[in-house]
């Protein structure tokens, strides 16, 4: 807790009680102000308040009512965006486990849709979601006390947003030694990886990233020898879509 220093005081007396108008018991005697109550009852109610003193007088503080709650997640890390999926994570707490909310607006309609009651599990995938949109969360723990759950406050709220959609990919013959890799845009793109491989199971060289949809111009090819693509498309976060299906082209002359 803490509170506005009061001019002339030279130290600061605190007094705690159970409710509002019972016994207050002096807990403690600072020159500082703020204070850490430890060792007190999850769920309980405190009531407390603080006396200026000085060599002369001496001021009271109105009364302060706090319940004890679990610790609130305020930290949320990003793990893995897919076009369809969030994983995320967030620090341990000595609490008995954890309540997730999501909405796709910052402020209204947040919905339950995960309690954890495994204290150790600090990660969470969020599935089955949209391609390239924003999702807010809030979490918030709990400690059951007594057979009894007790909320902590909600987190704030924390947005991730889904990689973009797989675009559409065709090949076609344009030259003799070029091949023509036409891409469909998708929405919330910033630019797509292309790769080629010499077989249908290593397309692995990314052999051009592209800001736009569109048609690109693979140059410079073995004629008559067969080529293997894959695209996939990434948000300004480097999030990107799974990749699209691998499709095959063989280098050859175009029909007269």
């Amino acid at each position: 807790m803490m509170w506005n220093p009061v001019e002339g005081a030279i130290k600061y007396k605190i007094y705690r009680s159970t409710s509002k108008t019972g016994k207050y018991k002096l807990i403690n005697t600072i020159d500082d102000v703020y204070y850490e109550d430890l060792k007190l009852e999850c769920g309980k109610t405190y009531y407390y308040k603080v006396e200026a003193v000085n060599s002369h007088s001496k001021k009271t503080s109105s009364i302060k009512k706090i319940k004890v709650l679990p610790e609130t997640i305020y930290m949320v890390f990003s793990e893995k965006v897919k076009h369809n999926s969030i994983k995320f994570s967030w620090y341990k707490t000595s609490v008995s486990g954890y309540v997730i909310y999501r909405s796709t607006s910052k402020t209204k309609n947040y919905k339950k849709i995960k309690t954890i009651t495994d204290k150790k599990t600090i990660t969470y995938t969020d599935k089955k979601l949209k391609a390239n949109t924003k999702y807010y969360y809030k979490l918030r723990t709990y400690k059951i006390v007594k057979g009894k759950k007790i909320y902590s406050d909600y987190s704030s709220p924390f947005m991730f947003k889904t990689a973009p959609a797989k675009p559409k990919v065709k090949v076609s013959v344009k030259e003799y030694d070029a091949l023509k890799i036409k891409i469909s845009e998708s929405k919330g793109t910033s630019y797509y990886e292309l790769y080629r491989g010499t077989s249908k199971d290593k397309v692995d060289v990314l052999i051009k990233k592209l800001d736009k949809a569109g048609s690109y111009i693979d140059q410079g090819l073995a004629f008559n020898k067969t080529y293997y693509y894959k695209v996939r498309a990434c948000n300004s976060n480097n999030d990107c879509s799974s990749y699209t299906d691998v499709i095959s082209k063989k280098v050859s002359l175009k029909k007269p």
